[in-house]
């Protein structure tokens, strides 16, 4: 995974995890716990938390989660601007270290701007820093005449980055925060930069060949199709399902629009991943115009993939035991004829 420097030249991943709004429901603590891992397992180790967050029970939820793989995390929580006194600041973080199960949080940000003045802060942090209790601190939700005030203070140069809402649908820090903070040289982290799941439902992303597919009108084919483990599209209603699963894509190179003819530009591909812990069922969808799925890679079996002149051959509607962190790759054996529509078992939600 990409990373990004901070002041103190330590790289970190470009992509963390929040936890805002977990552990708010208890049914839900054993998912959460199990999503947290799999984003560690998948290379996304930095965490953020705060004390707010449920009432100090979402850093409870980031203890039990990184327990064991504490030196795999890079540990982020914050303060509230009410506790950010110098002493109360030092009491809210040991507060935290007790609900982490931890002796060091790495990034420990005030919260947002409040009435306790800045230099108390800062002596605060400075003091958490000598005694080992964090090992960076930072700021949240502070523009630019708090970022210049904040600064221009004793000690202040050290902030390690603001933390702040941007996304593709709120970019205003674009327009004058991001420019201040590129020439005081601090470095920018952004929350909900998917706006917790829903920008997945703005009318610009929901238009995308990137989640819809787009039509060949001419030859009635579609280029993507995301596919749910029953090998059916997925429906407008499932990407805001948490319960419903996407496992594959389906690629046809038949449906191509921009007039680029290659050799192997044609091929139909299906690609499955299952980021899952569990076994997932798969059924290979039918495809008008292929005979059947060769199999072309398995990370769970990478020995059998190797033979070309024994393709591991699939049909149509067969069910394929996806286990958990893997990925396979079929491409379609065609029949002869070209231009055929995909199957209603494909396309049947696609309209």
């Amino acid at each position: 995974m990409r990373t990004v420097k901070l002041p103190s030249g330590e790289r970190i991943p470009v992509l963390g995890q929040g936890t805002w709004h977990l552990a708010e429901v208890a049914a839900r603590r054993d998912e959460e716990i199990l999503a947290l891992r799999r984003g560690l397992d998948l290379g996304m180790t930095v965490i953020d938390t705060a004390e707010m967050y449920a009432d100090g029970e979402a850093e409870k939820l980031v203890g039990e989660a990184i327990a064991g793989r504490r030196d795999e995390v890079f540990l982020v929580s914050k303060v509230l601007p009410q506790h950010a006194t110098a002493r109360g600041t030092v009491a809210a973080c040991e507060s935290s270290l007790r609900r982490l199960g931890t002796d060091r949080i790495d990034l420990y940000l005030l919260h947002w701007r409040g009435r306790v003045p800045l230099a108390d802060t800062i002596e605060a942090f400075g003091g958490l820093q000598q005694a080992g209790l964090i090992r960076y601190w930072g700021v949240s939700n502070f523009d630019v005449p708090d970022m210049k005030e904040l600064t221009a203070r004793p000690g202040g140069p050290e902030v390690a980055t603001d933390q702040v809402l941007y996304n593709l649908s709120r970019r205003g820090p674009e327009l004058s925060l991001f420019p201040v903070l590129r020439k005081l040289r601090v470095p920018i982290m952004a929350y909900s930069p998917i706006e917790q799941g829903r920008i997945l439902g703005h009318p610009v992303l929901r238009q995308s060949r990137f989640l819809t597919g787009i039509w060949n009108e001419e030859l009635g084919l579609k280029d993507a199709t995301w596919l749910t483990p029953a090998g059916q599209e997925m429906k407008d209603d499932d990407w805001h399902n948490p319960a419903a699963k996407c496992l594959g894509i389906l690629l046809d190179g038949r449906a191509q629009t921009s007039g680029i003819r290659q050799r192997g530009s044609e091929a139909t591909l299906l690609l499955i991943t299952n980021a899952y812990h569990d076994v997932v069922p798969f059924f290979l969808p039918k495809v008008s115009g292929g005979r059947d799925w060769r199999r072309l890679v398995d990370t769970n079996k990478p020995e059998e993939d190797d033979d070309p002149d024994r393709p591991v051959l699939c049909r149509f509607g067969q069910q394929y035991q996806v286990t958990g962190r893997s990925l396979l790759l079929f491409a379609l054996r065609q029949v002869r004829a070209r231009r055929y529509p995909i199957s209603d078992h494909v396309a049947k939600n696609a309209t």
